[in-house]
């Protein structure tokens, strides 16, 4: 994972993405406490970066519960690196996009 070095990236709640959906999926944190990998989502929740691993990402947090989820990205839509299919079904599910 690639680290931005802002305050707050190491707090409690703060994952990368491959240990998200690690959790999510692998460690089946979807199916807490039958299995005792615990997740917690916030009702808000931000994922930085505009790949498919941040689409997933997005969507794995919507899907367990998040109210909000936003995708923040630095440049346009047509430069997010994430297939558009990807960014489409995120849109589909209510996933805010902040470019």
């Amino acid at each position: 994972p690639h680290f931005l070095g802002i305050p707050g990236e190491n707090l409690n709640g703060v994952y990368s993405a491959n240990e998200f959906l690690t959790r999510a999926n692998l460690m089946k944190a979807y199916d807490f406490p039958h299995y005792r990998t615990p997740l917690f989502t916030g009702e808000r929740v931000a994922v930085v970066g505009g790949g498919n691993v941040a689409m997933d990402a997005a969507r794995t947090a919507r899907r367990l519960g998040a109210k909000q989820v936003y995708v923040i990205y630095r440049r346009s839509e047509a430069e997010m690196p994430a297939r558009r299919e990807e960014a489409a079904h995120a849109r589909e599910e209510q996933i805010s996009f902040c470019l």
